[in-house]
């Protein structure tokens, strides 16, 4: 069985593009006046045509199950031996830590040139983010790039991603979902119980540490635990155009809800393990048939890329903020910004792929 899959890898492209998006729009703000200018009235409902770029975070997400899916596929045949731990291991390491590092040497000597406040208050908080001990307790350093906060809880997930093959290799695929989705909402039950405040948002990495999203990996291994994929999810109706439908409306439903949201209710404890079921059937869908987009050269190049891209667009946009402060909040701004920051991200993820991930991940012929 092939874990690569020309859709799937496609996916990767989109979920880095929603990423950025989603800082470029939301995070770092570059057209919060244009979003109020694209707000239209509909039957005396106000709706914004920008606001899906709100939750371009759910890349992230993507990222998880496409992962959970592209690295299970290899397990379900090999036995787990030392030496097989061994090279899956040192494949994951060469596939994350050589462009992280890259990154964390350039931000540390070019940052502070370009107007970036990169630094460490010590040795100790360096060696910490050396080896991705990113928002651990009791240090809880704030990494200096925010997304590598993704990067501890993917690699937490490779180590652990052996086992969870082998425990429920000859298991019903709903046993590894039941058992995932206990580990999750009892994780951020906990959470709630353990700081009870009124609101979680300053908690969202404890949340989403690695307990806290684990069905969202447990979706992507059971996509990959299918051995014949295809049936209802081959559907357009049902694999693709229906859960894309349950996902508007659970956007539609957490925007409606946002000021509640962080208090620690059921809908933080249910809505991203929702999101996952609905984003793992279109995985599913994809990885089982063809599409013209997700199969391009163009796409598949940015599939290529899509580490490099996640990784050095928040930089840039925080370079490009810094240099564009003097500009009225405009639509030429806010075009001018993200043409800016796509080919910016785009040229520093390339000469990522290229100078570093590609060789050190053919070093050991790592594909995924």
């Amino acid at each position: 069985m092939h874990s690569y899959s020309k859709p799937v890898h496609g996916l990767r492209a989109i979920a880095a593009l929603s990423v950025l998006l989603f800082h470029w729009g939301s995070a770092i703000g570059f057209f919060h006046v244009v979003q109020e200018q694209a707000t239209i009235e509909v039957v005396g409902v106000k709706f914004s045509l920008l606001a899906p770029l709100d939750f371009g975070w759910l890349g992230v997400p993507v990222f998880f199950i496409l992962s959970a899916v592209l690295l299970s596929t290899s397990w379900l045949e090999q036995s787990l031996t030392g030496k097989s731990y061994f090279i899956y291991i040192r494949r994951r390491l060469l596939r994350i830590f050589p462009a992280y590092w890259l990154q964390l040497i350039i931000l540390l000597a070019v940052g502070p040139l370009l107007g970036l406040a990169y630094s460490f208050d010590s040795v100790g908080e360096f060696l910490r983010h050396a080896v991705l001990l990113i928002n651990t307790p009791p240090w809880m350093d704030k990494p200096l790039n925010p997304v590598w906060w993704t990067l501890p809880v993917e690699f937490l997930f490779y180590l652990v991603l052996p086992f969870i093959i082998i425990a429920y290799r000859r298991l019903p695929v709903i046993c590894l979902l039941f058992s995932g989705l206990l580990v999750t909402l009892l994780w951020r039950w906990l959470i709630f119980e353990y700081y009870q405040v009124e609101n979680y948002g300053p908690y969202i990495y404890v949340l989403d540490s690695l307990p806290g999203v684990l069905f969202t990996f447990c979706v992507g291994i059971a996509v990959a635990l299918n051995p014949s994929p295809g049936g209802w999810v081959a559907s357009k109706w049902l694999g693709l155009y229906l859960p894309l439908l349950v996902f508007m409306a659970l956007m539609i439903l957490l925007k409606s809800n946002l000021s509640t949201y962080w208090s620690g209710g059921n809908l933080l404890l249910l809505w991203p393990a929702c999101v996952a079921a609905s984003l793992g059937v279109v995985v599913a869908h994809y990885r089982c048939s063809k599409s013209l987009v997700l199969e391009s050269r163009p796409v598949q190049f940015l599939g290529d890329i899509s580490f490099g891209l996640y990784l050095w667009h928040y930089p840039v946009l925080q370079y490009l903020k810094i240099q564009l402060s003097g500009f009225d909040g405009t639509w030429f701004l806010a075009v001018f910004s993200l043409l800016l920051t796509i080919i910016l991200s785009m040229l520093l993820a390339y000469a990522s792929y290229r100078l570093v991930e590609k060789p050190c991940m053919g070093l050991f012929r790592a594909k995924a």
